[in-house]
């Protein structure tokens, strides 16, 4: 099983937090920066080798740079769901 992990405190701009769900999610050059391709990908499936399903592991939740709280907020949402319909495995640590 894969794991996706994501450092809140590391990302400060959108990009960079597509920059790194895409790597960590290991998705092809031509995955969607967007939510409605990310829950394709994690909950759907079928767009990468690695899964679903995923141990997702979100470590320092509480410091989520301010103009990317509500997108944070349904990236993890889209997380919880993969798990409950793939199983695997959800972890966020403030």
């Amino acid at each position: 099983m894969h794991s996706i992990r994501i450092d809140w405190a590391q990302i400060s701009s959108e990009d960079g937090m597509w920059d790194a769900l895409c790597r960590e999610s290991k998705e092809p050059m031509w995955h969607g920066r967007n939510l409605d391709a990310l829950n394709d990908s994690w909950v759907a499936g079928g767009i990468n080798e690695m899964g679903p399903p995923y141990q997702f592991h979100f470590l320092n939740c509480s410091k989520v740079a301010e103009r990317l709280a509500r997108t944070a907020s349904a990236v993890m949402d889209i997380a919880r769901t993969s798990v409950a319909e793939n199983g695997g495995a959800y972890d966020a640590k403030p």
